[in-house]
């Protein structure tokens, strides 16, 4: 099977970063996401997984997040 290239992507650096800066920021708000509205649930067996307690601050950090572009916050 050949190999084809895709030279759009490939020189295109301001495209390409804008794919890859999109797919970190969806990751991180997953992650983010997850992290704060996990809670404690019982499983198969009784196996327990305990929520993370979010306080304030941790509502905070979901709703705002710092990224590295020169410090600018994003709201969100």
């Amino acid at each position: 099977m050949p190999v084809t290239h895709v030279a759009a992507l490939a020189n295109e650096g301001v495209v390409l970063d804008g794919l890859f800066l999109a797919v970190v920021e969806a990751v991180e708000e997953a992650v983010l996401n997850s992290l704060c509205a996990a809670e404690t649930t019982t499983g198969r067996d009784g196996h327990v997984r305990v929520g993370i307690p979010v306080d304030e601050e941790g509502q905070m950090l979901r709703r705002t997040v710092v990224r590295g572009e020169a410090g600018r916050i994003v709201d969100g």
